[in-house]
């Protein structure tokens, strides 16, 4: 779903409330991505060390 979509079902939901509507959970699908990058530390690295610099 589109940020915008969602926004607009927020306001929606929102005026809805407002009116004296009640609001219904739903339950939305979404695909969640995994995004990789430079911060992300490979497996089997500790994250909790750090390196000495070279002298």
């Amino acid at each position: 779903m589109t940020p915008r979509r969602r926004a607009w079902r927020l306001i929606g939901d929102l005026q809805r409330e407002a009116n004296g509507g009640s609001l219904h959970s739903r339950n939305e699908r979404f695909s969640p991505e995994l995004v990789v990058r430079g911060s992300t530390a490979p497996s089997g690295r500790s994250t909790g060390t750090r390196r000495k610099p070279a002298t």
